[in-house]
C-alpha cells in the first residue's frame, strides 16, 4: 500500500479513507460519490427528477466522527489509503 498523501484533484475510491485538513489535523472519511443527478422540473422547492448516471464525486465527504465530533478543523486538502 501507497501511504502517500494524494491531492483533492485525483478522485478518490468509493471506500473509507484517512483525510488531513489544512491545518494538519487527520480524519477518516469517505468521498460522497453519486449514482445519480437531480434535474429540476418544476417551480417547487422539491420538485426534481432523478437521472441514474455514471457515479461522480463531487468533491465533498462524509467524515467519520464520534457523536457529533470530528477532529477536522479545517478544508480538506488530501487524501491517502489506510
Amino acid at each position: 500500500m501507497n501511504n502517500d498523501w494524494n491531492s483533492i484533484n485525483k478522485i478518490p475510491p468509493d471506500k473509507l479513507l484517512e483525510v488531513i485538513d489544512e491545518n494538519g489535523n487527520i480524519a477518516t472519511a469517505m468521498p460522497a460519490i453519486y449514482p445519480f443527478k437531480l434535474n429540476k422540473k418544476g417551480k417547487g422547492r422539491y420538485d426534481f427528477d432523478v437521472e441514474r448516471c455514471e457515479p461522480y464525486w463531487d468533491g465533498s465527504w462524509w467524515i467519520q466522527g464520534e457523536n457529533l465530533d470530528n477532529p477536522l478543523t479545517g478544508e480538506i486538502i488530501k487524501w491517502r489509503e489506510m
